[in-house]
């Protein structure tokens, strides 16, 4: 077998690995996910800042199915109003656009 056709075996071999341990930690996390959601629901800001996480992370219409979910609560819509309001114009060269806490924003004008 020549080195190209290792290396290409070695990688489909790596993948599929790849692809086994993560079907295995996705099927944890579906079998666990509803238990530690309510175990963390006596703890309500807890609950909300973890679905406004999975909602940011997650794809658009990702995060519309999990904004479906019956144990999220309400405060996650505000989680998101308050990031959006934060969030920094693209055109701002210091952050490149990036997220930013507002008593960053406060640090940042009071440099300049």
């Amino acid at each position: 077998m020549k080195k190209n056709q290792k290396r290409v075996l070695q990688t489909v071999m790596d993948d599929i690995e790849r692809d086994e341990s993560e079907r295995a930690i996705e099927a944890v996390l579906r079998e666990k996910m509803g238990r530690f959601i309510e175990g963390a629901a006596a703890n309500e800001a807890f609950v909300a800042e973890f679905f406004f996480l999975v909602e940011r992370l997650a794809s658009k219409s990702l995060a519309k199915r999990i904004a479906t979910h019956p144990a999220r609560p309400d405060a996650v819509d505000d989680l998101h109003k308050q990031a959006e309001a934060n969030r920094v114009a693209p055109d701002q060269p210091e952050t490149g656009g990036a997220w930013r806490k507002p008593d960053a924003a406060k640090r940042g004008k009071a440099s300049e």
